[in-house]
């Protein structure tokens, strides 16, 4: 008898459907077929004399399949055919469709794919009925640099979202799982197994066809990044897009040689909207170009699980790799289970369908075949906030990173023969060949690569004591030394908000550097003459030029503490916030003040010595004067030209 049962439910309790053996609630050819990373359909017919057939209605129905007593599927009525004898005939589509019934604002993100993944999934939430919400479940799907900008300016429904800025661009597959305490809705690499069951030639297989497409070959690739804004040399912001040029040696292209040997030269670029940094793409477009220099294989398998007709033989289960056997097909190895048809009214016409190898599911082939466009803003969050964010992201996928395949590799790589364990392998995939997440565990240290066993290995801890990484994300660095690269604050990436501070040896604030400028607090700077001799300082609010022990110019506030010279001009504020300009500072008598343009004074001019004026004075206003003026030529100016003119007339008179 049949393990299956179906029931509905439209929010007053489930009631049975369809029973094996319960004459009364008899459907007719039931269709079960899952699919991994879609939504799966449920198909049946309904004899016009079932006591429930006017209690389906379409979308608000929910129509629950179970198998051993334990949930597997839900889905909702979406279609109807009806024929002479009002036989019906229903179509239903599954749960993770109910992210077509939300839909999400135009939005800007720049983070981590959980973070994303959370925001769609908290936005769904937030727009449907209790019965089409979701519980955040395993995410362990992953960036290579934890960072990821995505934006749309439209409104866009959750599931195209999901599908389009994730699924297309980093591969895996959309889960639903009903658990006890509700539904989950995951994003993972794969179903996270490997079914018992091995499909073998003469046995269960029932077809195979195998491709090979080699038009899909490319030797040299020209990676296009994201668009940025730039300032051309008249000041005006322009845009436009990066490129590896900066880091390749001036050359817009990375050539795979090997395959350029065997293939020829064969050209092709493909788009990384999000990428922003000359260096990331490069390492993209050499992980790109390596996935699309090899000659690719994809087969088409179909065959019959023997669990429904043999209880004692473990099922197939859709998203679990499969072993493959076939000697006369040349075929041995795991390939992924993503569809199946079971046939519940007569499961000996069931079957499986599995296609291509796993290397050509994973998730970083699944993403180098997305190409669709993508207009992508750069944002950024504060350099706080970011770590908090790759904290709680790396929790995450360290607490929910259930699946994935531990091995302990005894096999030595130059002989194929099996030896002692020499290191421990945790990989996305069940085996070297097809894994493309690796951390491999040796005696020489740890590693991460993203592109297979071979590596490269681009964060890896060595045992020499090296720390090889992309990213360090730390809320407190202590090092001896950090050399090379750019250490950078402002601008409008993730140290925007950044602070550089020197600090006395007491503790005290010396100085700051942020978005702002620089602000020197404390202490002085000092730049020196080839000479060795000649400098000038800032400190303590002057700024004074030297030779020797002795200044060419001061500029401050306060005394100068007679260290000027007989060539020096000394400028300093006293204590009522005056200007002095100091004649005689027991080091000889200063120069000249030699004045070639026109000089203003909105203040009281003050001169305790001579002033000696060559040329000719003219005064505007009145001129009041507490002592004798001696004036070796004429003073023409207001009255005292007219007093003038009295005193000329009254000596001609006179005499």
């Amino acid at each position: 008898m049949s393990q299956y049962q179906i029931y509905l439910d439209n929010g007053d309790g489930m009631r049975a459907l369809w029973l094996p053996g319960v004459e009364e609630l008899a459907l007719a050819d039931i269709h079960y077929r899952p699919s991994a990373g879609s939504a799966g359909t449920l198909s049946f017919t309904v004899p016009p004399t079932h006591p429930l057939k006017d209690q389906i209605h379409p979308l608000s129905t929910d129509l629950w399949l179970l198998k051993g007593g334990k949930r597997i599927y839900r889905g909702r009525y979406v279609g109807r055919e009806e024929d002479f004898y009002r036989t019906g005939k229903l179509d239903c589509e599954g749960d993770l469709n109910f992210l077509v019934d939300s839909m999400q604002d135009p939005y800007e993100y720049t983070g981590g794919i959980a973070g994303f993944f959370e925001k769609m999934l908290t936005a769904h939430n937030g727009m449907v009925e209790a019965r089409k919400q979701f519980k955040r479940g395993v995410v362990n799907v992953v960036d290579e640099n934890n960072y990821i900008n995505r934006s749309n300016s439209k409104y866009s429904t959750t599931a195209a979202a999901l599908k389009d800025k994730l699924v297309e661009t980093h591969g895996g597959f959309l889960r639903v799982r009903h658990e006890a305490d509700g539904n989950y809705l995951d994003y993972v690499y794969d179903y996270g197994g490997t079914n018992s069951q091995v499909i073998r030639f003469g046995q269960n297989m029932l077809d195979i066809t195998k491709q090979v497409d080699a038009t899909r070959i490319i030797t040299a690739l020209i990676p296009i990044g994201a668009e940025v804004e730039y300032t051309d040399e008249l000041g005006e912001t322009q845009t436009r897009l990066v490129d590896i040029t900066s880091v390749n040696d001036g050359k817009k292209y990375v050539v795979n040689q090997a395959a350029v040997d065997r293939w020829g030269m064969i050209w092709g670029t493909h788009e990384w909207e999000d990428v922003t940094l000359p260096q990331n793409l490069k390492k993209k477009a050499q992980a790109y170009l390596e996935e699309c220099a090899a000659l690719p294989e994809t087969m088409e398998l179909t065959a019959l699980d023997l669990s429904l007709i043999d209880v004692s033989v473990d099922e197939l289960q859709v998203g679990y790799w499969t072993r493959v056997v076939s000697g006369p097909h040349e075929v041995s190895g795991l390939y992924m289970l993503y569809e199946a048809d079971i046939n519940i009214s007569d499961p000996d016409k069931s079957k499986i369908s599995l296609g291509g190898r796993a290397s050509t599911l994973s998730g970083t082939t699944a993403k180098n075949q997305a190409e669709a466009s993508r207009k992508v803003q750069q944002t950024a969050e504060a350099a706080s906030e970011e770590i908090n964010r790759k904290i709680e992201n790396a929790t995450t996928l360290i607490t929910g990173g259930f699946g994935g395949y531990v091995v302990l590799d005894n096999i030595d790589p130059a002989t194929g023969k099996k030896i002692h364990p020499w290191r421990i392998l945790v990989m996305n995939a069940p085996t070297k060949e097809t894994a493309q997440n690796i951390i491999q565990i040796n005696q020489n240290g740890i590693g991460f690569s993203t592109t297979g066993i071979n590596g490269p290995y681009r964060n890896a801890w060595t045992i020499d004591g090296n720390l090889v990484a992309d990213f360090i994300t730390s809320g407190t660095m202590l090092a001896d030394r950090i050399r090379g690269g750019v250490l950078e604050v402002g601008g409008t990436g993730l140290g925007k908000d950044g602070i550089i501070r020197i600090l006395s040896s007491s503790g005290g604030l010396l100085a700051q550097y942020d978005k702002d400028g620089v602000n020197i607090y404390r202490g002085r700077i000092a730049s020196y003459a080839d000479d060795g001799v000649s400098r000038s300082t800032m400190t303590d609010g002057s700024f004074k030029t030297w030779v020797g022990n002795d200044y060419l110019l001061y500029l401050g506030n306060g005394g100068y503490e007679g260290h000027g010279s007989s060539g020096s001009a000394v400028l300093w504020l006293d204590g009522s916030h005056g200007i002095q300009l100091d004649a005689s500072n027991g080091k000889g008598t200063m120069r000249d003040l030699e004045l070639e343009r026109d000089a203003t004074v909105r203040g009281d001019l003050g001169v305790e010595g001579e002033v000696n004026i060559s040329g000719r004075t003219r005064v505007t206003d009145s001129l009041e004067v507490s002592d004798d003026i001696f004036c070796n030529g004429d003073v023409w100016a207001g009255n005292i030209s007219e007093l003038a003119s009295r005193v000329s007339a009254l000596e001609q008179k006179v005499g």
